[in-house]
């Protein structure tokens, strides 16, 4: 669970391959550093890595009633049991078990029916974005590719896919130097005038922060 964790954070997947590492030798040193990352919980600095002094509360705009009543009304396969959700859990390498009480929440959620639009392919007439990372381990780059091709618009649409970015691309897509991310301004570039395609002209896009194993090698020895 832990390491499923770390790897939605653009920073912290760098150091699954040393949390690894130290749980094969499991020295005493070892066991203080798992047992750091075992205590840490809701780490939302490790989505945010642009963020260093304020980091945000949470997701911006998040609702959790508004995704609960989403998932548990359209998305959610109702025969889904608590004992299925947790082999699943125990039979993966990685993973978070997030979803571990909906069974129960889905008992007594005043569900809704959904519209006529449910389940049906998205048909438009605005023009289209698609932004995905590449190494995102909840929404692989396969589904977004999908999404993209199954989408019908009378105006044009475009996929782009970020190298290194994991979930939520908006915000991990950090640059050298200072600036925003770099998939936070393709989206302001896109709304500013969606047919343009500024997006596409963006120097962020050549200045993007590679993912790094290495870190602070005198931290690290803390």
């Amino acid at each position: 669970k832990i390491l499923g964790g770390l790897l939605y954070g653009w920073a912290a997947r760098g150091v699954v391959t040393a949390l690894l590492y130290r749980l094969s030798r499991c020295s005493a040193a070892d066991e203080l550093v798992l047992r750091h990352f075992a205590d840490a919980k809701a780490n939302l600095t490790s989505m945010f890595p642009i963020v260093k002094r304020n980091p945000p509360p949470g997701v911006p705009l998040r609702s959790d009633v508004l995704g609960h009543n989403i998932i548990l009304s359209e998305l959610w396969d109702a025969p889904t049991t608590a004992d299925d959700l947790q082999h699943w859990f125990n039979t993966s390498m990685f993973g978070q078990n997030n979803y571990e009480h909906l069974p129960s929440l889905h008992s007594f959620w005043p569900l809704y029916e959904p519209g006529a639009e449910f389940n049906t392919t998205l048909s438009t007439d605005a023009q289209l974005l698609f932004m995905n990372g590449d190494t995102d381990p909840q929404t692989p780059v396969w589904n977004a590719r999908w999404e993209f091709d199954s989408a019908n618009t009378s105006s044009g649409k475009d996929l782009l896919i970020w190298e290194d970015a994991t979930h939520f691309s908006i915000f991990n897509t950090p640059v050298l130097g200072v600036g925003d991310p770099c998939g936070l301004q393709a989206v302001v570039a896109f709304l500013a005038d969606p047919k343009e395609r500024f997006w596409q002209q963006l120097s962020c896009r050549k200045r993007m922060k590679k993912i790094d194993f290495q870190g602070d090698a005198k931290r690290s020895e803390e």
